[in-house]
């Protein structure tokens, strides 16, 4: 058996094979052609544009290219639509139409409908040698909002990017100072500001002087036009130590009647300094004071006042006031 197939594969060495091919390319060529000289119809995608002052306003989403439509033509004209090689885009002037429902949509969807009188009229102008049959895509869902201009000052974050027990020392220079955003409304309104850079750096521990990218979400990122990219940023830091202490409560302007005691006689001092003022600090230079001309009189409390050297920053009284008590109306 397989020697018999071997013999009748062999038998198309010759010549002949040749003809039957050509002949066989030959009628389909044939058929093909014949084909494409019948009507056909066919659903295609048929590009489309928009016209609008894009000075005013902004898509948010990508605007369609393309619209399904159904048409009629000669097997040749339609296979030219088909591959898009003849026509050109049909135009949609849609600029009275946004500006009639861009505010209403507040940002949102604002539609047209390709399958109405007017804009077929449109598209079967465009289509010149084939007929059209019907549009497919009936609605076409666009969303628009104005386009604003905002201009933002910067700042930075830098809380993730100190090394530990260190602060920014001085001012912080940002250069330049502003940076102006371009893009849909609702978006740039809702841009913080100020603006924040946040430093790509951690551990910083000396002198900082570096280019900090002015940096957008990346859904943001494609619609917002920004006129800086980055901007250069330079601060000073300074190490600094925390430090607790107990001080005692001085009692001032008191009376002498009727006897007064107070809640607490102590309270705690937790505070910070540099590194570079630790010789500074003397226990001396600190007193807390209960001052008799703070009583809040509905609750009989005494808001304490702190004297403290002008380097100490960031610094806290646990308790921050006192209670009264008159001991001559005590029971004995």
């Amino acid at each position: 058996m397989i020697n018999r197939l071997i013999q009748i594969l062999l038998l198309f060495r010759n010549s002949n094979v040749k003809v039957i091919v050509v002949c066989l390319f030959l009628s389909t060529l044939l058929w093909f052609t014949l084909e494409l000289n019948k009507e056909q119809s066919i659903e295609v995608s048929y590009p489309v544009e928009f016209q609008y002052n894009d000075s005013l306003f902004i898509p948010t989403t990508p605007l369609p290219e393309d619209i399904r439509i159904l048409i009629k033509g000669t097997g040749w004209q339609v296979l030219s639509k088909y591959f898009g090689l003849s026509g050109s885009a049909v135009q949609y002037d849609i600029d009275n139409l946004l500006r009639s429902y861009v505010d209403y949509a507040k940002g949102g969807t604002t539609f047209i409908l390709p399958a109405s009188s007017q804009n077929q009229a449109k598209l079967r102008k465009s289509l010149e040698d084939v007929e059209l049959q019907g549009i497919v895509a009936d609605t076409l869902h666009l969303a628009f909002d104005r386009r604003i201009r905002r201009t933002l000052p910067l700042s930075i974050y830098h809380e993730r990017s100190l090394a530990e027990d260190y602060q920014i020392d001085g001012e912080v220079t940002i250069e330049p100072k502003y940076v102006i955003f371009d893009g849909p409304e609702k978006i740039i309104k809702g841009l913080a500001d100020p603006f924040v850079l946040d430093l790509p750096e951690k551990n910083i521990s000396g002198k900082y002087n570096n280019k900090v990218s002015i940096a957008l979400p990346e859904s943001q990122a494609k619609l917002i036009v920004q006129d800086k990219s980055s901007a250069r940023v330079s601060f000073d830091v300074a190490k600094y130590i925390t430090k607790t202490m107990r001080l005692p409560v001085q009692k001032r302007g008191f009376p002498e009647a009727p006897k007064l005691a107070i809640s607490q006689p102590q309270t705690t001092l937790t505070f910070k300094f540099k590194e570079a003022d630790l010789g500074k600090v003397r226990l001396k230079s600190f007193a807390v004071f209960a001052d008799f001309d703070r009583l809040n009189p509905t609750d009989s409390t005494l808001k304490l006042r702190l004297r403290r050297p002008n380097f100490i920053e960031n610094y806290q009284l646990l308790p921050d006031k006192i209670k009264l008590t008159n001991l001559e109306n005590k029971k004995p």
